[in-house]
């Protein structure tokens, strides 16, 4: 009870902790199920809040997939909870964290700047076609400022 007691975790990593204290698999097996019953043990809602919590923090969807993999989360769980998150707003999270890497690095914005925003967008866990509509749209900011 003291190990469900604390911070959320995964149905695995509850299963780890327990095998670890000594207990035989079935046996962990058999708590993990019913501490799942009683609702102390739910890998939906604890990737509903770190899919949450990442996007505050301005990840994008495969890492946050990752995290949850990490976590130790189904991937039934993990795919449902990450179809769910919005396209439009994965696109507007990476197009603020473009516009906070291009603040920061000022200058010509050529081929090479491109691709150092993309690998900073791609670190943040984006997907490569958010990351080329990102990328194509801070171009043409930057050739529309560059003329006006």
């Amino acid at each position: 009870m003291r190990i469900v007691g604390g911070a959320s975790q995964s149905a695995a990593a509850l299963q780890r902790k327990l095998e670890r204290r000594g207990f035989d698999g079935d046996t962990a097996s058999a708590a993990v199920a019913r501490m799942g019953e009683y609702g102390y043990v739910d890998d939906t809602a604890l990737a509903d809040s770190i899919i949450g919590r990442r996007q505050r923090q301005g990840y994008g969807s495969q890492r946050i997939a990752g995290d949850l993999r990490a976590r130790g989360i189904d991937a039934s769980v993990i795919s449902d909870a990450v179809a769910g998150v919005d396209q439009a707003a994965e696109l507007t999270r990476a197009a603020d964290m473009a516009q906070r890497w291009r603040r920061s690095h000022p200058g010509t914005l050529d081929r090479a700047a491109l691709s150092r925003a993309g690998a900073a967008l791609q670190r943040r866990g984006f997907r490569t076609t958010v990351i080329r509509a990102v990328l194509d749209d801070l171009r043409s900011a930057d050739i529309a400022d560059s003329q006006g």
